[in-house]
């Protein structure tokens, strides 16, 4: 498969399939917990067990503000879930020692419906910090259903607070989760994350609400589905933004800088060794540590096939420095790290 059918196969997705694409993040599997961060730096550290009878997910969400909270997130098994069970009680020990107690009406029910969360300071980064330096911890869910216990893995909690904290550059700052120091936070955040139209400038919502606007397509609850978001690299504002109607497994996106002068660039590529560049840009991810940008055109499902872009963040330039192009034509169920695919074209060092 050559890039002119790849490039075309994605505008004919983008027209034509109905939009189920997972969000685009960084991830990371930290021994025994997973930590996910949408392109606008809301990070999650989770263990889950999903074959479990009762709690099946425990993990800590905190967006990426100076001054952002850190929440408490919950998920259980269908016959445990505090929305059909109001006596729903929830008991985290760490090291034999209670440090938490919940019922029903101390969770606040996620938008999404299955996640509940706890936003309480104090507690939540107590128990937090109990986890980091405990060798054993357990919930004990009890309700109508009976009672169950579930046993969680503390091996990697100390390294997924690092991780969290390098992703939202809180290194060496105060309101770090592991890494403290004595540095001061921004005024700002450096990334948020996009969710509604009333989130972007007022020039920007125009293509999304303006009658022929290059995005008057596009329902506005993809915006949320899919989270746009907000980036600063250096001097450079960033905004990148579900564009269109995605495919079964691709999203594209549109992406804007912010200056004297907001207006929308586009992601350069090479085509038939000729420099050229598509308007929008499919599964976008933002690097916040390496300041790239990827994008990740599935030729399926299961991501064994398809093309790979990545760019630098020119912060002189406010624009993208294309890196490399990479693509694989055979969906041959063999490795699905775009990564990995067969070099296209790579910039000179």
């Amino acid at each position: 498969m050559n890039l002119r059918y790849l490039l075309l196969a994605t505008a004919i997705a983008a027209a034509c399939l109905p939009a189920s694409v997972g969000h685009a993040y960084l991830a990371k599997q930290v021994r025994d917990w997973t930590v996910e961060c949408s392109n606008g730096l809301t990070c999650k550290m989770s263990f889950s067990d999903w074959s479990a009878k009762g709690m099946q997910y425990v993990g800590f969400q905190r967006k990426s503000a100076p001054d952002a909270p850190v929440e408490l997130r919950l998920r259980t098994a269908p016959d445990f879930s505090p929305d059909t069970d109001p006596t729903i009680t929830f008991r985290f020990s760490v090291d034999g020692k209670e440090l938490l107690a919940l019922a029903a009406n101390d969770l606040t029910q996620a938008e999404h419906g299955d996640t509940y969360f706890y936003p309480d300071q104090p507690k939540v980064l107590a128990l937090m910090e109990a986890m980091e330096v405990g060798k054993s911890a357990d919930v004990t869910v009890s309700g109508k259903a009976g009672s169950e216990v579930l046993a969680i893995k503390l091996n990697g909690v100390k390294a997924a607070m690092l991780y969290v904290d390098e992703v939202q550059g809180r290194l060496d700052r105060v309101d770090a989760l592991e890494a403290k120091g004595d540095k001061q936070p921004q005024r700002s955040a450096v990334a948020k994350d996009i969710m509604t139209l009333e989130d972007m400038p007022e020039i920007v919502r125009k293509d999304f609400t303006d009658s022929g606007g290059a995005c008057s397509d596009l329902e506005p609850e993809t915006i949320k589905q899919f989270e746009g978001f907000d980036v600063t690299v250096g001097r450079t504002e960033l905004l990148g933004i579900p564009c269109a109607t995605g495919g079964a497994y691709n999203q594209p996106y549109a992406l804007y800088v912010v200056g004297e002068v907001v207006e929308r660039i586009s992601f350069p590529i090479m085509q038939d060794r000729s420099p050229t560049a598509m308007s929008t840009a499919m599964n976008i991810n933002f690097d916040p540590i390496t300041k790239t940008m990827t994008s990740f055109f599935r030729g399926r499902g299961i991501g064994d096939c398809g093309q790979f872009f990545k760019w630098q963040v020119n912060e002189k330039e406010s624009n993208l420095t294309l890196l490399e192009m990479r693509s694989k034509g055979e969906c041959d169920e063999g490795g699905n790290d775009p990564t990995q695919f067969p070099l296209v074209w790579k910039a000179e060092q």
